[in-house]
This record gives C-alpha cells, structure tokens and sequence, in this order.
C-alpha cells in the first residue's frame, strides 16, 4: 500500500539585509542552503516552482524619502 501526505507551507521568508545587494543574496542563499539541509534531515523537499528572490533597495531618486534635507528646514 501507498500513501502520500502533502503538506503546504505559506507565507514564510528568510531575511537578509546587507549594503550590497550582492552580500544580502549570498546571506539569503546560505539560509536556503540551511533550510534544505533541515527540509532533507526530516524527509522533506521544497517545489522550486513556488520560490523566488524579492529584492528591496531604496529609491534614490529623492533623498528627502530616506533622509537627508529635511524641507522648510
């Protein structure tokens, strides 16, 4: 007899921030690294299909967005 159990897990991120974009991914993959290492220790994978890499970096276009001048000063 068969039996497959499939379970979902939504919503989860691992976080790196660094002041290049470069070192904030390697530090994102070196914890995806880590959970699929913990994923294959207890017999389970991950779709790659589901994944993907968001990368946030401030607007320079205005500094007065993140600092600077502050206006009527």
């Amino acid at each position: 007899m068969h039996h497959d159990l499939t379970l979902y897990i939504d919503n989860h991120a691992i976080f790196a921030v660094s002041r290049t974009i470069s070192v904030a991914i390697e530090l994102a993959v070196q914890g995806f690294e880590q959970t699929l290492n913990w994923l294959s220790h207890n017999s389970l994978t991950v779709n790659p299909t589901k994944m993907e890499l968001m990368i946030f970096t401030p607007h320079r276009a205005n500094p007065n967005l993140i600092g600077g001048h502050i206006q009527g000063a």
